[in-house]
């Protein structure tokens, strides 16, 4: 299966090693994992927007109907909901990349999304840091 490699003697003594690197049909064939995440990131994607925009709704609610946002704890837990809610709306953006393989929307929507998403990803990180 695997070819031993060939040793040489180099001037200090030890052994240098000279692989073949002819894989031939060994190399990676990705096309199976191209077509796989074609399904399952949209599906995926599809579940974790629906369960953020659930769950993330929710708490809003609940903190805005029945709790004091004066408390500084739920202060962060509302503006982590916010952002949550902020980086799940590039998500649908993303799930229509994945099922066509590219992008269609035009450059600035893609600018837009991407500003989006990532104002709700760093927001979040420094929510949880704080």
């Amino acid at each position: 299966f695997l070819e031993k490699p060939i040793y040489s003697p180099n001037y200090c003594g030890t052994y240098e090693y000279d692989y073949v690197e002819d894989y031939g049909d060994e190399m990676c064939n990705t096309s199976n994992t191209v077509e796989f995440s074609k399904i399952f990131n949209p599906v995926f994607f599809s579940i974790v927007v629906a369960l953020s925009v659930f769950g993330n709704t929710l708490v809003i609610i609940i903190l805005i109907k029945y709790e004091n946002l004066k408390s500084i704890t739920n202060a962060f837990i509302f503006n982590l909901a916010i952002s949550d809610l902020l980086f799940t709306t590039g998500l649908p953006f993303w799930i229509h990349y994945h099922r066509n393989g590219a992008w269609t929307l035009g450059e600035a929507a893609c600018k837009l999304v991407n500003f989006v998403f990532y104002v709700g990803f760093y927001s979040s990180v420094i929510f949880c840091t704080l």
